[in-house]
């Protein structure tokens, strides 16, 4: 979804570049900025006739593109030629070409080398830069649409007006076709973009800088609204019961599977669990189970939740709560939709407030401090705002960290997070951490307080150095035990190093491949946006680092460690790899079910409520067209789910965002 949000980020810088109402050689500027702070710019000029130069640049935490773009364009829109040079937000090399000479297009990335006839008009999308042709092709094509290369089709229409404050007009478009979501693009009264706008990444035009608040509230009104009209079209309420009969049930606290039950909803609540003889209420939905598994909804305790299509995602895929892990405070007003049940959308059951040091690689998100007193006035404040944890980041001193853990505890906080820069997770842990986040912050572990880990060298050195670590040493064991003594918990997020481990451009990882088919058209093309380019040589010690990996979180799981599962990726899908990672790594898939079930609720002290399928319960379950405990790739094959006693099927909530439903 990253790779989804950065091709918007100039997806619309400007409509008449091509139609040459640019003076030459003048030139857009933007600033982008993470959470009000600036990270990167961008600038779009017109360098000759229906030819045109952009770049983009910005750091996030040592990642970021530096993109040079050059086309150019005829009257229409239609690119005929385009070159884009630099590196990708993964510090990957670019060297893209495209070319439609003669009815035919060509072009060559890193992933592919293709060429087709072309006999209507189409656009070429690039893998790695931003597309602003795009909305001047569209807004030219009598019907505002358009065909995509290599697949697709794209179309565009008009939103709102709305002036700005210096009394010219912007207009609010929406194009679909690129991904989940339509995608929102603001453009002035010459129909050149005024920039990107979002609670907490922005692209600002310099001459709309004042407008930004009002520009995306607008903006935001438009998407809730869309949304809203979705969750009354998908969302199906019973006005009686649920009876599901002869359905094998998982029990997800003593992991094993009850078979042949009948389990009766009732006005959100689960009113009973028995065998075949329970008596099914007359006017109850009676749902045939034989065959069939039903468990408690799935947990995804990894996620930054953005809403949307996300939503829809999750509960798709049998996702019926989440524990966010860092957020702007609009995570707040999200939850409050969902609890209404004005959007759709998995219960924010656990929220965790960012905090992180000011600096260079600050992360985006969340409260950032240059002091140990605010540091502790953040906390406080998140307290006063109902979180239950703390997640601390790379740039926090670790100085400040016993002090920030102290307060965090007396306050009846937890306190996550990855390791800062220049400490070790055993520090970490003594200085008053309850969990670890990140496989790959354990292995630095190993690696000394010298490293600076706010940079992309907390990925490198753990792909260049993970095979190597000695499971059977001291150090490894001491290790371990330092997490039995102090009883804490691990959140590995496995999937996500998968695609930075062993994909390529050509290749996706696993995960991907086996959802890619399903992803519409143009984000198949980007599966594999996560991965690191390993230097010459050294590509299978970087798929044997993911091997290394699954084998940590397995000597963790024999040492009684709690493991919950997370994915800090695609929502929904990569729940289900994060699991299957589990199993492969040899946890018996009883135990890998309960790290998304009963582990979960534990950890966030929620098993009165959820977790497992017991009468009294909050009614959140989902049925599959399987058997996980058998094969837990079945889990990919949600047929129904139940949140809060509202059915929901999942193949219309995937047609709903063009996402093809499990075979």
């Amino acid at each position: 979804m990253k790779r989804i949000v950065s091709l918007f980020l100039l997806l619309s810088q400007t409509y008449l570049f091509a139609q040459g109402k640019l003076p030459i050689g003048d030139t857009l500027k933007y600033d982008i900025l993470f959470n009000g702070r600036k990270a990167g710019y961008s600038w779009l000029c017109q360098t000759g006739p229906r030819q045109y130069a952009s770049y983009q640049e910005y750091n996030d935490r040592g990642r970021g593109p530096k993109l040079l773009t050059t086309f150019k364009a005829s009257p229409q829109g239609i690119v005929t030629f385009l070159d884009v040079e630099g590196n990708n937000y993964m510090k990957g090399k670019v060297a893209e070409t495209y070319e439609l000479l003669n009815g035919v297009a060509r072009w060559e990335n890193t992933a592919e080398k293709q060429q087709v006839s072309v006999t209507r008009p189409a656009i070429y999308l690039s893998t790695e830069a931003d597309a602003p042709y795009l909305p001047w092709a569209l807004l030219a094509s009598p019907e505002k649409k358009i065909d995509l290369l290599p697949a697709g089709q794209s179309s565009i229409r008009l939103l709102k007006e709305h002036i700005l404050k210096n009394g010219k007009n912007a207009y609010l478009y929406s194009i679909t076709g690129l991904g989940f979501d339509p995608s929102l693009l603001w453009l002035d009264e010459n129909q050149m973009s005024l920039g990107s706008f979002s609670d907490s990444f922005n692209e600002v035009r310099e001459d709309v800088r004042d407008d930004v608040g009002d520009l995306y509230q607008i903006q935001k009104e438009e998407m809730d609204g869309y949304y809203s009209k979705l969750t009354s079209q998908l969302v199906s309420k019973s006005r009686t019961g649920i009876a599901f009969h002869n359905v094998n049930v998982f029990d997800s606290e003593r992991g094993k599977v009850l078979p042949a039950r009948t389990v009766l909803i009732r006005d959100g609540k689960i009113q009973d669990v028995g065998d075949a003889s329970l008596k099914l209420p007359k006017g109850y939905t009676i749902i045939e189970g034989k065959g069939k598994t039903l468990l408690p909804g799935l947990w995804d305790m990894h996620t930054h939740y953005g809403g949307g299509s996300e939503g829809l995602l999750n509960i798709a895929c049998g996702i019926t709560n989440i524990r966010d892990m860092g957020n702007s405070l609009s995570l707040l007003e999200l939850q409050q939709q969902i609890d209404n049940g004005e959007v759709i959308g998995p219960r924010i059951v656990y929220r965790s407030g960012i905090i992180d040091g000011d600096g260079p690689y600050t992360v985006p998100l969340g409260i950032s401090v240059s002091n140990l007193e605010e540091g502790l006035r953040a906390i406080r404040k998140y307290d006063s705002l109902g979180y239950q944890q703390i997640k601390l980041y790379s740039s926090i001193k670790p100085e400040w960290v016993k002090p920030m853990a102290d307060e965090t505890h007396r306050l009846g906080l937890r306190v996550a997070g990855h390791i800062p820069s220049h400490m070790t997770a055993t520090q970490a842990i003594n200085a008053g951490y309850n969990e670890i986040t990140h496989a790959n912050m354990l292995f630095l572990n190993f690696y000394g307080d010298t490293v600076d880990t706010r940079s992309m060298r907390r990925f490198t050195l753990v792909g260049e150095k993970a095979a190597s670590l000695d499971f059977e040493s001291q150090e490894f064991k001491d290790f371990v035990k330092l997490f039995q003594d102090k009883h804490i918990s691990i959140d590995p997020t496995l999937g996500v190093f998968e695609g930075m481990f062993t994909s390529s451009p050509s290749k996706p990882s696993l995960g991907y491949s086996k959802i890619m088919s399903r992803l519409p058209a143009t984000m198949q093309r980007n599966a594999s946006w996560g991965a690191l380019t390993p230097p010459p040589g050294q590509e299978e010690t970087y798929r044997n680092a993911m091997k290394a990996m699954q084998k940590l979180v397995k000597k963790f799981y024999d040492a009684g460690i709690l493991i919950v599962s997370g994915t800090d990726d695609l929502a929904g899908f990569i729940l289900h790899r994060e699991l299957e990672l589990y199993a492969e790594a040899g946890i018996p898939t009883t135990e890998v079910l309960k790290t998304a079930t009963y582990n979960a609720a534990k950890l966030c002290d929620k098993l009165d409520v959820l977790g497992t399928i017991t009468k009294g319960k909050i009614a959140d379950v989902i049925l599959i067209d399987g058997d996980p405990v058998r094969n837990i790739s079945d889990i990919r094959r949600v047929s129904l789910v139940v949140k809060d006693g509202n059915l929901y099927d999942p193949k219309k909530l995937l047609e709903a965002i063009s996402v093809k439903y499990f075979e």
